[in-house]
């Protein structure tokens, strides 16, 4: 350890350079983004959709709003499945489309 320092003491053109290398690396990697992407591709066939309405019963909530969306839903191509659940003022609902279908 103590040979390492004493021979970057001896040559601080060596330790100067060895520094603009490291920083090179670590400007390269933060600019050209190595190994990262900020929105990472991936399939999902899953499709969650949140319902609010202020003040409304569970029941409220399913007969107005609820079961209208799931109509909708219903009438489209490539849905395996819906869930729904309703609570004071807010619902759930999840769709699962069938593989090979875009839910965007």
């Amino acid at each position: 350890m103590y040979g390492m320092i004493n021979w970057f003491v001896r040559n601080p053109v060596a330790a100067n350079l060895l520094m603009v290398i490291i920083l090179a690396l670590g400007a390269y990697a933060t600019f050209n983004r190595v190994l990262l992407e900020e929105f990472p591709s991936f399939e999902s066939d899953m499709v969650s959709i949140g319902l609010t309405y202020r003040g409304a019963t569970p029941i409220e909530m399913e007969e107005s709003l609820v079961v209208r969306v799931e109509e909708a839903i219903i009438s489209l191509d490539g849905i395996r499945k819906i869930t729904s659940v309703a609570d004071e003022g807010r619902a759930r609902i999840r769709v699962e489309v069938l593989k090979g279908i875009d839910p965007h």
